[in-house]
């Protein structure tokens, strides 16, 4: 399985499309969050990152998948490219208004998280 996070529908729809038709399972995401929860149900052999992503940027991604590495004791073979046409270089999301909503603001660190789940889901599969 091969995964293609892109938020441009266009690119993400083509590049799913060439994958599929040369014989590859392939499937998109348009986003951060939609990859981190297929991630959870699947785990490709390869991963397409766009990395100026809306949302959960490609940066924010790689520290997760770094810390799945590091939690899983593994290394994902990952092939860096420079930014492509069309990337967008800042964005000026802020989530502040979320946070006085809800009064809530986690405070465990991406790494630290995904340790414990992995550590979680290892005592709870008995592997």
């Amino acid at each position: 399985m091969i995964y293609c996070v892109e938020d441009d529908a266009g690119i993400r729809e083509l590049v799913v499309y060439t994958l599929r038709n040369t014989g590859f399972e392939a499937d998109g995401f348009e986003d951060g969050a939609a990859l981190t929860a297929a991630l959870k149900k699947c785990k490709p052999q390869l991963i397409l990152l766009d990395i100026m992503l809306p949302g959960a940027n490609g940066f924010e991604l790689m520290d997760y998948i770094t810390a799945l590495e590091d939690a899983l004791g593994m290394v994902a073979e990952k092939n860096m490219m420079p930014i492509q046409p069309g990337d967008v270089l800042d964005t000026s999301a802020d989530t502040q208004p979320l946070y006085d909503l809800v009064g809530f603001k986690p405070q465990t660190s991406v790494k630290d998280g995904v340790k414990n789940f992995v550590d979680w889901y290892k005592d709870y599969y008995q592997i």
